[in-house]
């Protein structure tokens, strides 16, 4: 990120417009609020001449559900438009862009950057594990992504500075770890409880792609069924697969969270039906393993283990099988192939 040394003049304290609500991807009911910047900082604002500027992220938790997020030392024009901020929550993202906004594309600005403070607040929020992520401009510039447990007592700070720029070795394990790959297969055992015996059956998901389904680049396996897709995002694998809806209780088609391998130690995933509240899997541990050369992250849930990239080890590429032609059934991931090439079998879900 281009830095000025350009000497300016001292901040000042400015207050604009927030650009509250959404811009219909996320929830409705989200608000930003209390929107402020500092104005162009100059170097008596900074206080420590011939230093770089350390750009970083604070946020708390507030009382009334909402979440404070200050952007320190973010780089913007001399002479911008109208600084704003606005944000959207979707899948437990809460997604905030940042923007120099003026009504008429051509207008001309300064030929000089210098760092801002940005502040809002986010909300109301539900208590839970959400991932921040920061865009500059558009949703196509991301700047920053990192995890928070929102709860009362929040507080922490996530430093851009220190974790750019990205390396060819943090792109390279970024790569390694990703678990939609074209021809990789899944080798599983599953039994049925089947009367009078149950049956044992062992059988391969292969994939492939990338391929072009619902907008998007998705990975398939099988015929052209339009339940045998899935896509990635970050930590996160989507399978396109038979859901219930909850407004209309029907069970229909659509995109479904699958794995989340970004979640942390004490994440609780439940449902609700409005009188009970059940957990479906709680999040025992998160620790790294070593297989073959990459590093993985491991997630316990007691009675199942999620390794990154790798998926369930009782379900492999799905985070559960549930219920099959109305057999009960058992399930055992043994090993992922990518080619010819072994890179994971069901011992390595316990590795020391």
């Amino acid at each position: 990120m281009k830095k000025s040394r350009l000497l300016l003049m001292s901040a000042v304290l400015t207050l604009a417009s927030a650009s509250c609500g959404n811009d219909g991807d996320g929830d409705s009911g989200i608000q930003v609020r209390n929107f402020a910047n500092t104005g162009c900082k100059s170097v008596e604002t900074r206080g420590e001449d011939g230093l770089p500027w350390p750009e970083y992220i604070e946020y708390k938790s507030m009382e009334d559900g909402y979440l404070s997020i200050k952007h320190v030392n973010t780089m913007f024009n001399c002479f911008p438009g109208e600084l704003r901020m606005s944000a959207t929550v979707s899948d437990n993202e809460i997604r905030i862009v940042e923007e120099d906004y003026h009504e008429t594309d051509n207008y001309i600005r300064a030929t000089c950057d210098c760092p801002y403070d940005l502040y809002c607040e986010v909300g109301p929020l539900a208590e839970g594990t959400y991932t921040v992520i920061i865009y500059k401009y558009s949703y196509q510039y991301e700047q920053a992504r990192f995890t928070i447990s929102y709860s009362k007592g929040l507080d922490g700070k996530f430093s851009i500075s220190e974790s750019e720029p990205t390396t060819t070795a943090d792109t390279q394990q970024a790569d390694a770890c990703k678990m939609l790959v074209n021809g990789r297969t899944w080798n599983y055992m599953s039994v049925y409880f089947n009367y009078p015996a149950p049956d044992t059956v062992y059988h391969s998901i292969t994939i492939d792609g990338p391929v072009e389904f619902d907008g998007k680049q998705c990975y398939k396996y099988g015929e052209d069924n339009a339940n045998h897709y899935f896509y990635e995002e970050g930590s996160k694998v989507y399978a396109y697969k038979w859901v219930t809806n909850s407004t209309t209780g029907q069970v229909e088609l659509s995109w479904k969270e699958e794995f989340d391998f970004g979640i942390e130690s004490g994440y609780k995933e439940t449902y609700s039906d409005g009188e009970i509240t059940i957990v479906l899997r709680e999040c025992k541990s998160v620790d790294d393993i070593v297989v073959n050369g990459v590093k993985r992250r491991r997630l316990d849930f007691g009675d199942d283990i999620w390794v990154e990239g790798i998926g369930s080890s009782k379900s492999g590429i799905y985070a559960e099988w549930g219920t099959v032609s109305g057999s009960l059934m058992s399930s055992k991931l043994l090993s992922v192939y990518d080619g010819e090439k072994c890179i994971f079998t069901a011992a390595d879900f316990t590795a020391k």
